[in-house]
């Protein structure tokens, strides 16, 4: 998004009063949509731009931690160039890592890694 004040005030217009706003943003994520990839918004970023807009937040919170980060790295960036067992290899660090994050330890890195480390961030904000 080129211009995000922009976008912002456009979705304020348009929704009805108490409307609610549902949004995903990436964090740590390699470039994408080449070439209208812009910026990186973080948690207070977020927070100025649904302030700015009249939008009071519901929830806004961190999503993933660093073991998601380097999962996504690894599955889309290292895998992809090894050859034969690439692919079937990033699959199968994608499944440790579903089952590795459901264990305390899992649990606990990614409660000491989504503040620095956020794979991405989730927003709920209704319309003031």
């Amino acid at each position: 998004i080129k211009e995000p004040m922009s976008l912002w005030k456009e979705i304020n217009r348009i929704l009805k009063q108490g409307g609610h706003l549902i949004l995903n943003v990436p964090f740590h994520y390699w470039i994408h949509e080449q070439p209208y990839d812009y910026y990186r918004y973080t948690k207070a970023a977020l927070e100025y731009f649904a302030e700015e807009s009249n939008f009071e937040i519901l929830i806004l919170e961190e999503l993933g931690g660093g073991i998601e980060v380097l999962t996504d790295f690894h599955s889309k960036i290292i895998c992809p160039k090894i050859p034969l067992i690439g692919k079937e290899l990033a699959i199968v660090i994608q499944k440790f890592n579903l089952i590795f994050l459901k264990t305390g330890v899992g649990k606990k890195m990614l409660r000491n890694t989504s503040k620095s480390f956020a794979l991405c961030y989730g927003l709920v904000a209704k319309k003031k």
